[in-house]
């Protein structure tokens, strides 16, 4: 028996008909009654003979995910193909879902297939918008082919760099594996680059970067040698610039109740002293705050996206999930460099549309010299393939101008007049129904009145009982930051239990170190009493300390600067009969008439059940998890956060 089945899945974009589509033909025996044997092949519909690789997800009729990769599946049943692949189903009806990134219009397959038969499927998939012949490239800048030195998937560069092709990426950064190198300069296609560039892990309360375009490796002398003093991120940014790379912060807010490992603490820090990194990798509505903070106090900082994979794992993300697209002069890494340094990006967790934003030919990363008050033209563009939600135009973190779009199919263009006469930002975001988000770096105002004074402060408090890298202890200590803008020193910082001074820290009695090790940030071994004064004593704008806690009670920090300032951080109260592990904090970031704070609180194993040597993970607090922040930027707070109830109890503001 010959049977031919012709399937097609039409998709309204507002463009063409031409659509993603696929033919079904039995091609003969196999030799299995209860299986099928499927060989599938994927082309491009506007040249057929150009194989496109592809996502896929196979769930057979008894629910399976089978492997088309030879690599294994992952936990939502996803492999990669290049171009084409084979799978063995048991008879029935067998879905398959089919994804080149967001640039083609995805195809679902449904069909019935007879055990006893192979089957080859014919499938063309429809580019419905090239980004690239408008200039802009899309990749993600961090990357992990194996991150960990066992795995569950077969993972490699070779796969990593499929992985990028089929999920419509320009290139890919990897970030740091246990892979060689040596033939990485292989893998490169005519419209995808795989390059190396080592995530640098610069300390506790610190958080990660990434430095994509470095010539050559940072070194680990140079970087032992930055974590032993405060603030190495703006330490390595230099370097990194000497050396033709960019600075991203990455996953700024990982995970939003604690600021020990892995989040961006520095970057509250960097932002007060307008030392951020190029870029921040945007993931969330509460990474957004955090960036629109940093812009509102002077910094320019290009939105970014990556995803931090770990391919070998199972449940981990797949490139380009979140991805940057750059706007770059020509298809070569350095010139792509180049873009992000200049801050044309738009950043996005990879929905199907894509937007442009100018402001009288002035392009994200721009900055327009203000004589007067003038009057601009925003010209918008969002490219669609089913549509969006809403537009939104923000200044200085305010949204100035929405539309609803729903219902409105692509091209969309947009124009909104704006008049303006002071030094500013501007961003445009574009969000469809189903939470998909692309956002804009900057176009910049500079106007020429001369600028108020900036008076800005960050300050971090954490209670918690970890070690400076990933073990648990039956003791408690408080860390303290506190950073003060250019031109206002700090002269006291104060740590307050119940509203009573239990240590003040004065800058005129300088440092004190233990085992010469600098206090909150430094990694390895125990923490001890300690504080640190930088750049010195003399000229303080930034501290850190740790102190133990063992007593039950309202803790908060006081700082006082030289112009007569006080600021003082929201109250965690710590309970010394608590029974389990925990980590309580705070983090304030306030100036330039906006504000913005995190609470975080994460619970885990009792006290009584931890020994030493330590074995685990309990460092991450996972158990029972809460974390909220505040953001104002000058036009009514705004709410973020989630988690278990019972912490809110735990923080209390400023008085």
């Amino acid at each position: 028996r010959h049977c031919m089945v012709l399937g097609l899945v039409m998709v309204s974009h507002g463009y063409t008909q031409d659509t993603s589509q696929y033919i079904v033909q039995e091609r003969g025996a196999y030799d299995s009654d209860n299986h099928a044997r499927l060989l599938v092949e994927i082309r491009d519909l506007a040249a057929q003979e150009t194989p496109v690789p592809v996502r896929v997800i196979v769930t057979a009729s008894e629910g399976s995910h089978p492997d088309g990769s030879g690599h294994g599946v992952y936990a939502d049943g996803r492999f990669y193909a290049d171009g084409h692949f084979e799978v063995v189903v048991p008879r029935g009806t067998t879905r398959i879902d089919l994804r080149g990134g967001p640039h083609f219009v995805p195809l679902k397959i449904q069909e019935a297939f007879d055990g006893g038969h192979e089957y080859h499927i014919s499938v063309s998939l429809h580019q419905w918008f090239s980004p690239e012949l408008r200039g802009w490239y899309c990749g993600d800048n961090h990357v992990h082919a194996l991150h960990d030195s066992q795995a569950m998937v077969k993972a490699s560069l070779d796969y990593a760099a499929l992985q990028g092709r089929a999920n419509g990426l320009n290139w890919i950064t990897e970030a740091g594996s246990n892979v060689p190198y040596d033939r990485i300069d292989q893998l490169d296609t005519a419209s995808f680059l795989l390059r190396y560039a080592q995530e640098q892990r610069l300390g506790a309360y610190v958080g990660h970067v990434n430095t994509p375009g470095i010539t050559r490796p940072i070194g680990k002398a140079f970087t032992d040698t930055i974590m032993a003093r405060p603030l190495p991120v703006q330490a390595v940014k230099t370097r990194v610039h000497e050396l033709d790379g960019v600075v991203v912060h990455t996953h700024p807010l990982t995970p939003p109740y604690q600021l020990h490992w892995m989040g961006a603490m520095e970057f509250f820090s960097d932002a007060v002293m307008g030392r951020c990194a190029d870029l921040l990798d945007i993931d969330s509505r509460a990474t957004e705050y955090l960036w629109f903070m940093a812009l509102n106090l002077g910094n320019r900082v290009a939105a970014s996206g990556s995803t931090d994979s770990a391919l070998g794992r199972v449940k981990t993300a797949s490139p380009g999930d979140r991805r940057v697209y750059c706007r770059a002069e020509t298809f070569t890494y350095p010139a792509i460099i180049e873009g992000l340094r200049q801050g044309r990006t738009v950043a996005t967790n990879g929905g199907a549309f894509f937007p442009l934003f100018e402001m009288d030919g002035r392009e994200p990363g721009d900055v327009i010299e203000l004589k007067d008050r003038q009057k601009f033209t925003a010209r918008m563009e969002i490219q669609t393939l089913a549509g969006v939600r809403t537009a939104q135009l923000y200044r200085n973190g305010v949204r100035v101008w929405a539309e609803n779009l729903t219902g409105r199919t692509g091209p969309i263009e947009l124009e909104k007049v704006i008049e303006e006469s002071q030094t500013c930002w501007y961003v445009f975001r574009v969000e469809d129904a189903q939470g998909n988000w692309a956002i804009t770096s900057p176009i910049y105002f500079n106007s020429t009145a001369p600028p108020a004074e900036l008076r800005a402060e960050a300050i971090l408090l954490a209670i918690n009982n970890c070690t400076r890298f990933i073990e648990l202890r039956r003791t408690f200590y408080a860390h303290v930051i506190a950073t003060v803008s250019e031109g206002e020193q700090i002269e006291a910082v104060e740590l307050l239990r119940d509203g009573q001074v239990i240590q003040a820290f004065l800058a005129a009695q300088g440092d004190q170190l233990k085992n010469n090790r600098v206090p909150v940030t430094q990694l390895e071994g125990e923490y001890e009493p300690g504080w640190v004064w930088y750049p010195d004593p003399a000229k303080a704008v930034h501290f850190q300390c740790d102190y133990p806690v063992q007593d039950t009670g309202w803790y908060a920090v006081r700082i006082q600067t030289d112009t007569g300032r006080t600021v003082t951080s929201d109250g965690i109260r710590f309970d010394a009969s608590h029974a389990n592990s925990r980590t309580l904090s705070v983090a304030h970031l306030s100036g330039s008439g906006s504000s913005l704070t995190l609470r975080g609180y994460g619970e885990e194993m009792p006290l009584a059940d931890i020994q030493l040597p330590f074995v685990g993970d309990a460092w991450w607090y996972p158990k029972n998890t809460y974390w909220q922040m505040i953001a104002d930027f000058g036009q009514g707070v705004q709410h973020l956060g989630g988690g278990w109830e019972g912490a809110e109890s735990n923080f209390r503001p400023a008085h």
